[in-house]
């Protein structure tokens, strides 16, 4: 758009601030006494709006002309051949001017055009480059996921068999642990009807059926050696256990309440001596007690020891069976297990 100082329209002569200009004439006029909006002398270019001619120089009447007007602006005498023959150079002169201007406008837009047409090819080349990329990735991408579900597959498989051996190690291990218990119980029953005589002096050529039936009559209990004694002997003890001490004597009874009967005098004898059943040399004290098997002893161990710790006042045997009590009032809490030493608190 074309600023310049304000002037008089050529057409309506009042003030022009902004409007076309003749480039044939120099008139100013207001867009639209020049005929022409403003949007569409903005779309000539540059080139097109320095070579605009005003309706007169390019042989168009104004539109927005009166009659009057236009009687007035009409020359009061015919021109002649030669003014006539100059006014239409003039005219197709500023008419091949305006048709060049054109022509460059469009030349402008076209070469426009094809480096707008130039990037597009580059593009589309960049745009097809692109698409093989992805069809590569996509074939790679394809190629791996195959092999990783191949993966998962196997390791589904080896999953599945891990769970199948865990599923199968348990079940051996409940059946081992109760094997375990079946055999500790096995162990300690076949010990029922044994009684485990410590502190007795071991002698060469010793007969331990003399000394049972020793300790019967000191106790007052009445016994048969012939048919209430199935076995008698000495057993060894552990590497750990003090060898001075005598080995102890095992007495296996027939029957399991005379072992009972025979225990229940036996421990009646509160301070029992070597010397009480005809052993003069010696003080030992004899200890008469259930022949625990080694499982029932570790829990006996383990029981007195967390006993005394907690302040519990009783820690004994019966029956095989080894039993703890805070007080004479307190209830008695049974010792069978490893886990049933967490009941002592």
């Amino acid at each position: 758009m074309s600023t310049h100082t304000p002037t008089s329209c050529a057409h309506c002569a009042e003030n022009v601030g902004c409007g076309p200009q003749c480039s044939a004439c120099s008139k100013k006029f207001h867009f639209k006494c020049g005929t022409i909006t403003e949007r569409g002398f903005e779309r000539l270019g540059a080139v097109g709006r320095a070579a605009w001619l005003c309706p007169q120089c390019r042989g168009t009447p104004t539109k927005s002309l009166t009659e009057d007007d236009a009687q007035s602006r009409m020359p009061d005498k015919p021109q002649s051949l030669k003014q006539q023959v100059g006014t239409k150079k003039t005219s197709a002169s500023s008419t091949a001017n305006q048709k060049e201007a054109t022509l460059e406008l469009i030349s402008g837009q076209i070469s426009d055009i094809l480096s707008k047409l130039s990037v597009m090819t580059s593009i589309q080349s960049d745009i097809k480059e692109l698409k093989s990329d992805i069809s590569d990735m996509k074939t790679t991408f394809k190629a791996n996921m195959d092999e990783l579900t191949t993966k998962v597959s196997e390791l589904d498989g080896r999953v599945s068999t891990l769970e199948q051996l865990q599923g199968e190690v348990c079940e051996l291990k409940k059946t081992l642990k109760e094997i375990s218990e079946d055999n500790r119980r096995n162990d300690q029953w076949v010990r029922r009807s044994n009684i485990q005589i410590n502190g007795v002096p071991q002698k060469s050529n010793e007969n331990l059926i003399n000394v049972v039936k020793k300790l019967a009559a000191v106790s007052g209990f009445t016994l048969n050696a012939e048919s209430d004694i199935d076995f008698v002997t000495r057993v060894a003890v552990r590497k750990d256990a003090d060898q001075k001490q005598p080995k102890p004597i095992i007495l296996k009874m027939q029957a399991r309440y005379k072992k009972d009967d025979f225990m229940a005098a036996l421990q009646k004898l509160k301070t029992l001596k070597a010397s009480d059943i005809g052993i003069l040399d010696s003080d030992n004290r004899i200890y008469i007690n259930d022949h625990l098997s080694a499982h029932n002893k570790f829990l006996l161990q383990q029981a007195k020891l967390k006993s005394k710790q907690k302040g519990y006042t009783y820690c004994w045997v019966r029956n095989c069976t080894v039993m703890v009590r805070r007080d004479a009032t307190s209830p008695v809490i049974h010792v069978s297990t490893i886990d049933s030493l967490n009941k002592i608190v």
